[in-house]
C-alpha cells in the first residue's frame, strides 16, 4: 500500500507546483484612491488572451491573483495610461511591491530574480530613470548589457528600456551578444503578449475601436465595424520609401469605397508628428497620436513589434495582414472591397 501512495502524492505535489497562478501585493505610499490600469497576457493549457483591468487602489494598496502557464509581462499603468512598472512574473511567483507611488523607479519588487535585480539596477540608475532621457537609459542598458551578457536581466532591461528608434543596430548587437538566448526568447515571446489559439500558435487579437488623439486635440475612434477593410499604419520617423508608400496606400483607402485607413504616430516629439501633417502632400484627416506610444494601453495588445507597422483588418477585426509590406498590405485590403 505504502508504495502505491507514494507515487500518488508525489503526483500532488507536483500538481500543486505547477499551478498557472501568481499574486501581485503592492503598497505604493501616497498613491491614495485611484484607478490604476493593468494589462498582462494571461495563459491557461488552452490558449491565451491578453488581460487588460483597471485596478482600483485603496490608500495605495492593490492585490490581484491573475492566471499565466507561460512567462508573462505586466504593465501596470497611471490613470492617464502612462507607464508606471513593468514586471516579468512566472507562473508561481508570489510578487510583492513596496514604495512611493510617485517615484516607480525606486519602488522595491520581490519574488523573482529578474524583478529583484532589477530593482537593485534601477535604485542605482534612478537619476537616469526619473530624467526619461532615451540617450542616458540606453547607455545604463549597454553598459549592463555589455558586463553581464549571461544574465537574464540583461534582456529584461534591453526589451523594457531601450530604445530602439534610431538605434537598431546597437540594439541588434546587444541583444546577438546575450548568452542565455532560450530565456532572451522566452522573455522576448512574453513581452510581445500575443495571446495563443487552441493549438498553442500565435493567434493575433481581434481588433478592436481604438479611441486616440487627433491633431485637432480632439479623439478619434477607428472602428473595424464600420468598414469593409481597415488599415492602420504605425510609425515613429516620417521619411524613407516605406512611410511615403503607406501614407499613398491610407489616402488611396480614404477613398476608396468601403475602406478606411488611420496612421497612428508611435513617438514622444509630437511637434514633429504636427509638422510632418501640415508639410504632407495629402490633409493626415486620420493622422492619430498613440499617446505612451508602445506603452498605450490600447495598443499593448496588438503586440507591435517595431516600426513601421501595418495591420489590416476585415469588418469584424480579424487581422489578415501584419507586417511592414506595402504591396502585400494593399493586396489584402483591396480584397475587401
Amino acid at each position: 500500500m505504502r508504495h502505491i501512495l507514494l507515487p500518488i502524492l508525489a503526483l500532488l505535489l507536483l500538481t500543486s507546483c505547477i499551478k498557472n497562478e501568481f499574486t501581485v501585493d503592492a503598497d505604493l505610499r501616497g498613491g491614495g484612491v485611484q484607478n490604476l490600469y493593468i494589462a498582462y497576457r494571461a495563459a491557461n493549457s488552452e490558449r491565451s488572451f491578453v488581460a487588460e483591468q483597471a485596478m482600483p487602489l485603496s490608500d495605495g494598496k492593490f492585490s490581484l491573483k491573475g492566471v499565466t502557464r507561460y512567462p508573462t509581462v505586466m504593465w501596470i499603468m497611471s490613470p492617464a495610461r502612462t507607464l508606471l512598472y513593468t514586471v516579468y512574473i512566472e507562473h508561481g511567483d508570489d510578487i510583492t511591491i513596496r514604495g512611493n507611488y510617485d517615484n516607480p523607479a525606486m519602488w522595491q519588487i520581490e519574488g523573482n530574480d529578474v524583478m529583484e535585480e532589477y530593482s537593485a539596477w534601477a535604485h542605482a540608475h534612478e537619476a537616469a530613470l526619473r530624467s526619461g532621457d532615451p540617450a542616458r537609459i540606453n547607455t545604463a542598458v549597454a553598459a549592463y548589457v555589455r558586463k553581464h551578457p549571461d544574465n537574464s536581466l540583461a534582456a529584461f532591461l534591453l526589451l523594457s528600456h531601450f530604445a530602439r528608434q534610431g538605434r537598431e543596430k546597437e540594439f541588434n548587437n546587444l541583444w546577438g551578444s546575450l548568452k542565455d538566448t532560450d530565456k532572451a526568447v522566452q522573455m522576448r515571446d512574453a513581452f510581445m503578449a500575443l495571446p495563443t489559439n487552441e493549438d498553442g500558435k500565435a493567434a493575433a487579437l481581434p481588433l478592436m475601436p481604438l479611441s486616440l488623439p487627433t491633431a485637432a486635440d480632439t479623439l478619434m475612434t477607428v472602428n473595424p465595424s464600420g468598414a469593409k477593410g481597415t488599415m492602420l499604419y504605425f510609425w515613429h520617423e516620417a521619411s524613407g520609401k516605406i512611410h511615403a508608400r503607406a501614407k499613398d496606400l491610407l489616402c488611396e483607402a480614404d477613398t476608396a469605397k468601403g475602406l478606411q485607413g488611420a496612421d497612428i504616430f508611435m513617438g514622444a516629439d509630437t511637434v514633429q508628428w504636427l509638422q510632418t501633417g501640415k508639410t504632407a502632400g495629402h490633409a493626415n484627416r486620420n493622422s492619430l497620436w498613440a499617446l505612451g506610444g508602445e506603452t498605450n494601453l490600447a495598443l499593448r495588445r496588438l503586440g507591435i513589434p517595431s516600426t513601421p507597422f501595418i495591420i489590416v483588418s476585415d469588418s469584424k477585426g480579424r487581422q489578415l495582414y501584419r507586417g511592414c509590406d506595402v504591396s502585400a498590405a494593399r493586396r489584402q485590403l483591396m480584397k475587401l472591397r
